[in-house]
């Protein structure tokens, strides 16, 4: 599966909770890490939830352009953000306790990353 660009924090724990629970019905015990080339890795291959293409930055050609867009935009929101090491990130994980943090995030990721700002 992969997670688009405009999914919220919720879609994006129901993909992973899909994926676990999936390694959890094909023997892996919940909260542990499945083993390398597993039958469960294998048999949940499909379940694994992928990055938006967007978010790549091997596969975006646009994608600095797009985290300085992010950038911008969450600082817009009064959400405190940096350019680092290539990526966007949070000047403090508090951050993301923010009202509304979960709704600019994916407001801005989708108009940073989708060419459409």
């Amino acid at each position: 599966m992969r997670i688009r660009l405009d999914d919220n924090q919720q879609d994006i724990n129901r993909l992973w909770d899909a994926w676990t629970g999936c390694l959890h019905d094909h023997g892996v015990p919940a909260g542990s890490k499945p083993v390398a080339n597993s039958p469960a890795l294998k048999a949940c291959e499909l379940k694994y939830p992928l990055q938006p293409v967007e978010l790549d930055p091997a596969r975006n050609p646009r994608y600095g352009d797009g985290v300085r867009a992010m950038v911008k935009c969450m600082n817009g929101h009064g959400i405190k953000s940096v350019v680092s090491d290539g990526n966007w990130g949070l000047v403090s994980g508090d951050s993301m306790n923010l009202p509304d943090f979960d709704k600019y995030k994916v407001e801005c990721q989708v108009k940073s990353f989708s060419g459409s700002g």
